[in-house]
């Protein structure tokens, strides 16, 4: 979907909650404060440019906290009322979507890509859609390939992407300079692709590394950790009981701080030392 949150309708997304909220409640005083209030913050939407205010007509914050909701209930709505109906004559056998991704498997005989996208940019002038179609039996779904044949599926990377991240030398705290390869590797671990696919994302990992001046033997034990962190967690799961028992702790308000100890004063003394 292009511009997805720029260009959805405010007025649309205020109708369609107040829809869903009185299929589910009889409260009208209840739903009425709710939907002044979502009134109010979708009003919030302006910026300032160029030491002008502006205020679009359309579209919402992405920023906001609330925009990720809202997004999600007004194309919710359009995909029971308009998406249903093809699913049911099993035109389309497969819709799923994240956000403004849709992954679409349709049945030929019945209609073709074409015919599909024209049919999703009539429902909604506001929501439009591009169309990604498969190239060489391989079609691109967020951050994954699925392989028409035998549905295998490997792990994807825009053609933007870049291998730069944190560097080690950073004075970032090393939480957040490791969480990257965190990140991947808790990726590549659990998802059914090929051990030929794996390798490949492995060399990735260890490429990205190396440019940012990570040691190999930091990654492949952070590796280790995690594969056996995630083994743990399924052996757990098997000898959990079904028997739950429930336990009140006492509420404490107490403040979180986070200190980082790679600082320069740090390094400095360290220099010294040496």
């Amino acid at each position: 979907m292009k511009d997805l949150y720029g260009n959805l309708p405010i007025q649309g997304i205020i109708q369609t909650t107040k829809f869903e909220l009185n299929k589910h409640s009889n409260n009208t005083v209840s739903i009425d404060q709710t939907i002044y209030m979502l009134k109010t913050i979708l009003k919030q939407n302006y910026f300032q440019y160029n030491k002008q205010l502006f205020q679009p007509q359309k579209g919402i914050a992405m920023c906001s906290p609330i925009s990720n909701t809202m997004a999600e209930v007004y194309l919710q709505y359009l995909k029971e009322t308009y998406v249903k109906q093809w699913l049911d004559s099993k035109e389309i056998v497969y819709y799923k979507q994240y956000v403004d991704d849709v992954l679409v498997i349709y049945d030929k005989n019945k209609t073709n890509e074409q015919v599909i996208l024209h049919q999703i940019n009539n429902i909604d002038n506001n929501v439009q859609s591009e169309m990604s179609t498969v190239e060489n039996n391989t079609i691109n779904y967020l951050d994954i390939s699925i392989h028409r044949n035998n549905i295998d599926i490997s792990i994807y990377r825009k053609p933007t992407s870049t291998d730069t991240t944190i560097q080690l030398s950073s004075n970032h705290p090393y939480e957040h300079k490791i969480v990257v390869f965190t990140y991947n590797i808790h990726r590549m671990i659990p998802l059914p692709i090929t051990e030929e696919s794996k390798q490949e994302e492995w060399k990735a990992i260890l490429a990205i590394a190396k440019i940012n001046g990570y040691p190999v033997n930091t990654i492949n034990n952070l590796k280790t950790r995690l594969i056996a962190k995630k083994q743990k967690q399924q052996q757990n799961l098997t000898t959990i009981s079904h028997d739950k028992k429930w336990v009140t702790f006492t509420y404490f308000n107490l403040n979180i701080a986070f200190r980082a100890t790679n600082t320069t004063q740090q390094q400095q003394l360290t220099e010294k030392t040496d």
